[in-house]
C-alpha cells in the first residue's frame, strides 16, 4: 500500500470520526424541561349555538368538564425536535399565548447539552415571523409568513383546547361525522380571500386526531401547500389531556418537527405572558415587509 493510499484512508477515517462526534452532539441529553401544570379555576360558559358538537366533545374530553372554557392566557414549556438542514436538533421551547393578541414561541436548540441556536416564531397583532440565529440563520417574514403563522396559531389553539371562541369572524361547518371545517375571511383588507382549516376527530376518544390546511412554507413560496398537524398520542396530566404532536408538509414522507408538553399554566400569570409577548416589536417586521414591497416595485 503506497503512502498516498495510507494518507487517504487516514483523512477519511479522521473525517468519519469528526462526523460521528458532530452527530453524537445532537443525541446528547438536553436539560430537563420544567414539569408543572398550574390551572387557575377556569370559568365555563354555555357553548355558542354555532359551535359543532365535535368541537364540544373535544373540549369536554380534554378538560373533563361540561361547558366552554374561557381561556385568556397560557404558558407552555416542553421539548421538541426540529429538522433543520437535514439535521434533527433537540429543542426546549417556551410558548406564551394571549388570546386577542397572539402567540410567541422561543426556541433553544441544543448540541452536547449547550444552546447553539436561538429562535422565535410568532403571530402577534396581525404580524407573523420565524427567526433562527446562530451557526444556522433563518429569517422568514412578510405577508405569506404572517398568513401561515396565523393558521398555525389557530390550529395549535384548537388542538390544545385554548381557542378563543369570542371572535365573530369564524364560520363552522360539519363536513361529516369526523370532520369540521373552520372558515374565516382574510385579515388583509386588500383581498377577499377565504381561509379554511379542516379538523379531524378520533371517533373513539372524541379528541382531535389531526388538523390540515393550505399554508405557505416560506415568504418566497408562490403557492400554498398542504400542511398537517397530527397527534401521536394523548397523555393525561393533572386533570387535563395534552397531546404529543408533530407537523408535516404534504411533500414530506415524515414530519419535520415533534412536540411534547411538560408544563402548562392557564390563566395564572397574565402579566408575565403580556411582558413576554411585548418583547417582540412587530413594527420592525412591518417595516421589513414595506421595504420588500418597495424593492419589488423597483
Amino acid at each position: 500500500m503506497d503512502i498516498l493510499t495510507i494518507v487517504g484512508f487516514a483523512i477519511a477515517g479522521f473525517v468519519l470520526v469528526l462526523s460521528i462526534i458532530f452527530m453524537v452532539g445532537f443525541k446528547t441529553k438536553v436539560p430537563d424541561a420544567e414539569s408543572a401544570f398550574e390551572i387557575e379555576p377556569i370559568k365555563y360558559e354555555q357553548w355558542k349555538e354555532d359551535i359543532p358538537t365535535l368541537i364540544i366533545k373535544h373540549y369536554e374530553s380534554i378538560y373533563e368538564i361540561a361547558g366552554m372554557p374561557v381561556i385568556k392566557t397560557v404558558m407552555f414549556k416542553g421539548k421538541a425536535k426540529y429538522k433543520i438542514s437535514n439535521l434533527w436538533m433537540p429543542v426546549i421551547y417556551h410558548t406564551w399565548i394571549e388570546n386577542g393578541t397572539g402567540f410567541l414561541r422561543e426556541l433553544d436548540f441544543y448540541w452536547y447539552g449547550k444552546t447553539i441556536l436561538k429562535g422565535v416564531d410568532f403571530w402577534i397583532n396581525g404580524v407573523g415571523a420565524l427567526q433562527v440565529n446562530g451557526v444556522i440563520r433563518m429569517n422568514e417574514a412578510g405577508n405569506n409568513v404572517t398568513k401561515s403563522q396565523y393558521i398555525n396559531f389557530l390550529a395549535e389553539s384548537l388542538l390544545l383546547g385554548i381557542f378563543d371562541f369570542s371572535k365573530e369572524q369564524f364560520t363552522w361547518n360539519t363536513l361529516n361525522e369526523n370532520t369540521v371545517r373552520l372558515t374565516w375571511p382574510s385579515r388583509d383588507d386588500k383581498t377577499q380571500d377565504v381561509h379554511t382549516i379542516d379538523i379531524h376527530f378520533d371517533d373513539r376518544t372524541g379528541r382531535i386526531n389531526y388538523i390540515s390546511s393550505q399554508r405557505y412554507r416560506g415568504q418566497q413560496e408562490n403557492k400554498q401547500i398542504q400542511w398537517t398537524l397530527g397527534v401521536k398520542k394523548w397523555d393525561k396530566k393533572q386533570g387535563m389531556w395534552v397531546p404529543q404532536y408533530h407537523a408535516k408538509w404534504e411533500d414530506q414522507k415524515k414530519p419535520w418537527c415533534h412536540y411534547s408538553i411538560h408544563s402548562v399554566s392557564i390563566n395564572t400569570a397574565p402579566r408575565a405572558v403580556a411582558e413576554a409577548i411585548s418583547k417582540i416589536h412587530t413594527s420592525k417586521y412591518k417595516k421589513e415587509k414595506e421595504i420588500k414591497k418597495h424593492n419589488n416595485r423597483i
